[in-house]
């Protein structure tokens, strides 16, 4: 099968139309290319898994610190398991590649240095009602939506562009169940006695 048709099959049934305008494509032969290649994709990788890893850590620190909504808290830890799911996959394939995986963040500092690093701008200290995790749980998912589309654009392995839209679709399934989610909360729904026709829409 034609590598472009490929591409885009899996850009079509992980994000529909709108990734395969971001698709970019290359024919690779050589030795000395496939190692560059290869090369690319563990960076690729490192760059997912990294992301994954401040995932993983800022659930933690969301459901350690932030309000104790059951349903919230119930969603949550099925994310933070199938990130987990994720991480587990992407330090294999690292594995194979030869590359060691990045380090976890420690501790709360450690996790806000890694989060600044990725651009998120949700602190960890200023959750404090339900639409706030919910919030901070969609700029996590979105974050990584962004990143496995790049992903998928820039791999070269056929399996680990299999891999990466696969996720993408996962992420992609997070952040609408997320955003369902913020439009039931009564906070958001109803969050004032009086209607002044300036609330924020979720």
């Amino acid at each position: 099968m034609d590598a472009r048709l490929s591409r885009r099959a899996l850009l079509a049934g992980a994000s529909g139309g709108a990734a395969l305008a971001l698709v970019g494509t290359g024919a690779v032969g050589g030795v000395g290319i496939a190692r560059a290649q290869a090369g690319s994709d563990a960076e690729i990788l490192t760059r997912a898994l990294t992301l994954e890893q401040v995932v993983i850590a800022s659930y933690g620190a969301a459901l350690r610190d932030g309000p104790g909504e059951p349903r919230l808290h119930t969603l949550l830890r099925r994310l933070r398991r199938q990130e987990r799911e994720h991480a587990d996959v992407l330090a294999s394939e690292l594995d194979t590649l030869g590359v060691r995986a990045p380090a976890v963040p420690g501790d709360d500092a450690a996790l806000a240095r890694a989060r600044a690093a990725q651009g998120l701008r949700h602190p960890l200290d200023q959750i404090v009602t339900a639409s706030d995790v919910a919030r901070f749980a969609v700029e996590l998912e979105n974050a990584q939506i962004t990143l496995y589309l790049e992903a998928v654009r820039e791999l070269g392995a056929p399996r680990l562009l299999t891999l990466a839209a696969q996720i993408m679709a996962a992420e992609g399934q997070h952040a609408t169940v997320l955003r369902g989610l913020l439009s039931e909360l009564p906070e958001i729904v109803v969050p004032s006695p009086f209607e002044t026709g300036d609330a924020a829409i979720p």
